[in-house]
């Protein structure tokens, strides 16, 4: 009967240290956005693979004086979409616009799927995937000219920094 024990608690650890072994297939992370911006407002919408619940960094930066003048944190719905606006911008200005899925600012149960710094996501510079010290993240990012007189509205689509 001990025998028996310890051979059930050995093939018990075995198949617990196999499955540790066992690597997870790399995640696909797929983020599209894109906007509006006229003399009033800026709007933006996108859509993911995200999972409901997922965070979005978005941080809008004065080009000419490098300062971030907006950041906001978006929540993924139901069935990976976004969206925001409430930013009334000065039209003289020209700003760049960064979306950041960061893993490590997830939930647990998020960071399960990605890993907690990234880990499990597929390394792609075309969907936007970056390392950035030490954690992999997805960053989509785009800038507005100037509004004018002839140029009173734009639109625009948030893309990956194919020079990182």
């Amino acid at each position: 009967m001990k025998r028996l024990g310890f051979s059930l608690v050995l093939v018990l650890m075995v198949f617990s240290l196999a499955g540790c072994l066992i690597k997870k297939p790399p995640e696909n992370v797929k983020i599209s956005a894109s906007g509006i911006y006229d003399m009033h407002i800026m709007r933006l919408f996108g859509e993911s693979n995200l999972p409901k619940g997922s965070v979005l960094n978005l941080e809008i930066k004065e080009v000419e004086r490098d300062k971030e003048v907006y950041s906001e944190i978006l929540k993924v719905s139901n069935k990976g979409s976004f969206s925001w606006s409430d930013y009334n911008p000065n039209p003289t200005k020209e700003y760049s616009i960064n979306l950041t899925f960061d893993p490590s600012k997830q939930s647990k149960e998020i960071q399960k799927k990605y890993g907690n710094n990234g880990e499990n996501i597929k390394k792609d510079k075309f969907a936007g995937v970056i390392t950035k010290n030490g954690k992999v993240i997805i960053q989509k990012s785009t800038t507005l000219q100037k509004l004018g007189h002839y140029v009173v509205a734009s639109n625009f689509i948030l893309s990956s920094n194919m020079n990182e």
